[in-house]
This record gives C-alpha cells, sequence and structure tokens, in this order.
C-alpha cells in the first residue's frame, strides 16, 4: 500500500505440499531400495538413528546440489549398514561403490546413501507439481491479477529447489 504496509487480498492457502512430502517420498525412495521390513525394522530399533537420516535428508532437502546437479550424500548410521547387511540378500548386489558416482542411487563405502540430481529432483516432483498447480489455479482470481510477489513460509521455504521453481515458472508474472 502507499503508506508502505502489506494488505492482504486473499486468504492464506496451501495444501499438502510442504516439506513433509517430500520427506514421505524419501522414505518410499529408502523403502524401495532397501526394502520396506529393512526400514520399519530400522524406524522401529533405533528411534535417534532414524531421526539422524530424517534430519540429514531434512537439511539437504534444502540445499542447493541437487539442483545444480550435483550428488547428495547422507551419510547412513552404523546401525543401518549392519542390518541392511543382515537383510540387504541379492537385490543389494552391484549397488555399492568405493565413492558416490552420478548414478540415480548407490550405496558408497557401506556408510553414505548417494543421490543423484535426478533421483533428489525426483523426490520433490510430486510437491512442485502441486505447487505451481494450485498457484496456477490461485492466479485465476480476478481479485489477483495486480499481484507481485508470493510470500513461501515454513522450514520447506528454505528449499533451493522450490524457491527456483517458482521463479522460473513465474518469472514472466
Amino acid at each position: 500500500m502507499a503508506n508502505g504496509n502489506i494488505k492482504e487480498i486473499h486468504k492464506v492457502t496451501g495444501g499438502p505440499y510442504g516439506g513433509k512430502k517430500v520427506n514421505d517420498e524419501f522414505v518410499s525412495l529408502l523403502e524401495g531400495y532397501f526394502g520396506t521390513a529393512t526400514v520399519e525394522t530400522f524406524r522401529a530399533e533405533n528411534p535417534a538413528d532414524w531421526l539422524d537420516v530424517m534430519n540429514e535428508f531434512e537439511l539437504k532437502k534444502r540445499g542447493r546440489r541437487a539442483y545444480e546437479g550435483e550428488i547428495t550424500r547422507i551419510r547412513l548410521p552404523r546401525s543401518f549398514t549392519v542390518l541392511i547387511s543382515e537383510h540387504g540378500g541379492p537385490d543389494l548386489a552391484g549397488r555399492f561403490a568405493r565413492s558416490c558416482r552420478t548414478d540415480d542411487v548407490q550405496l558408497a563405502r557401506n556408510e553414505y546413501l548417494c543421490l543423484g540430481p535426478s533421483a533428489m529432483k525426483k523426490l520433490f516432483e510430486p510437491v512442485l507439481n502441486g505447487i505451481i498447480k494450485h498457484l496456477t489455479q490461485l492466479l485465476k482470481d480476478p481479485a489477483l491479477k495486480e499481484l507481485q510477489f508470493f510470500f513461501l513460509v515454513g522450514g520447506f521455504a528454505e528449499s533451493f529447489i522450490l524457491q527456483e521453481t517458482i521463479k522460473k515458472k513465474f518469472d514472466q508474472r
């Protein structure tokens, strides 16, 4: 407004498009890669280590690495790697490497889960697509025709991938 204040012209909106959904996608990736039973066992028997894995992912999902095409490394606790080796079986054959490469998903040195850029971006796709669809729909409201700014709120607002996707999609506006 002319006096420098901000006037709300539309109620706050949202939906299932936050960082929690990206976390859910990450858990699904772990389950697909290591097996649902193995992940559930780890989660139940090692809650503090599970929290460490999820906290590390939380930090990594806000960063630039995936957006810039770099590998994202998530350190796995020893309790998890031991469980993997006990339950891994033949479907983990060939997935171990000495160091991270640009492959989609890989376990390196039996210590790091390495997510290539496409794997990391794939975790964000359902959320980003939902946000873009939601914002596109909102912008059809005549009350928002003069809209100049989006305010992203919450922890997920720090995500570089989210910020850049919004900028890229709505930059012309």
